[in-house]
């Protein structure tokens, strides 16, 4: 609430100083500030998400392996639309192609780091410590 209430009261309090017959700029500071106040909120919920996962990574809990599994695989559709989106957007306001490489770039590290993950995750020994191991004991003696 603190960023959004500072930002919501900075422009108002900017708008109105700079300009006193200008209604436009002081109409918007607040609804920013919601804006900002919603998405903090937001990420402090899924911070507090991401730290319970973590714990149970930690335990070795079969759920956060599966909770882990699923939002790796949502992240790299993410990062997929992202790219796709980000580079149609950047070449048709910048028509440059090195700003569209670099943003590229910085999707392909996410989405490469996204699939160690996973590879990790699905190893024979980290399965097992989390209790998903397949393995059945073959005894033939």
């Amino acid at each position: 609430m603190g960023s959004g209430a500072l930002l919501s009261f900075t422009t108002t309090t900017t708008t109105a100083a700079v300009s006193d017959d200008s209604n436009d700029f002081q109409s918007i500071g607040p609804f920013i500030g919601m804006i900002l106040l919603v998405t903090g909120i937001a990420l402090l919920i899924i911070g507090i998400g991401y730290l319970v996962v973590s714990y149970g990574l930690l335990k070795g809990k079969g759920w956060a392996w599966k909770v882990t599994i699923v939002l790796t695989i949502l992240s790299i559709a993410v990062q997929v639309i992202s790219g796709i989106t980000n580079s149609i957007l950047t070449v048709s306001i910048t028509n440059d192609g090195g700003a569209v490489a670099a943003g590229l770039m910085g999707q392909i590290i996410g989405i490469a780091i996204n699939l160690v993950i996973l590879y990790y995750l699905y190893r024979p020994h980290v399965k097992a410590f989390f209790g998903k191991s397949s393995t059945k004991s073959t005894d033939l003696t």
